[in-house]
């Protein structure tokens, strides 16, 4: 197996062309036999998310790359900003490939400024898809 990654690292591939390595999940052929490619997509994602706080009817805009440890962290009270408005219910989430696309996105929806242009976006994503989006 170190013959095979130190084939990889090198100038010339194993499977062939310089630079031609196949698909992950795909069977091919090279120097040290017939091999099956497998990985894990190890790409984190990052997510808008809207929470709402339906004792106080509030919202909550935010970006992270754990959307299940950041919901936890808000119902327990570890964030300042929210823990007064607990409990806390995910109602919306977009997901993002880059932090940098996720966080202009946060910051595009905290300017509306509007609880109404907020409530129309969750809307929009239930209707679209037939449930809640999040």
């Amino acid at each position: 197996m170190a013959e095979l990654v130190d084939a990889l690292d090198s100038k010339s591939s194993a499977f062939g062309r310089e630079g031609s390595i196949p698909s992950p999940g795909t069977k091919t052929s090279s120097k040290f036999g017939e091999v099956f490619l497998f990985t894990t997509d190890t790409r984190t994602m990052f997510y808008v998310y809207l929470l709402h706080s339906a004792v106080n009817d509030r919202y909550y805009i935010g970006q992270t790359n754990n959307l299940e440890n950041r919901l936890e962290r808000h119902n327990k009270g570890y964030v300042r900003s929210t823990k007064a408005y607990r409990p806390w219910e995910l109602v919306y989430r977009e997901t993002f490939d880059d932090r940098r696309l996720a966080m202009s996105r946060e910051t595009q929806i905290k300017s509306w400024k509007s609880k109404i242009k907020i409530q129309e976006l969750i809307d929009a994503s239930r209707s679209e898809s037939g449930c809640l989006r999040a």
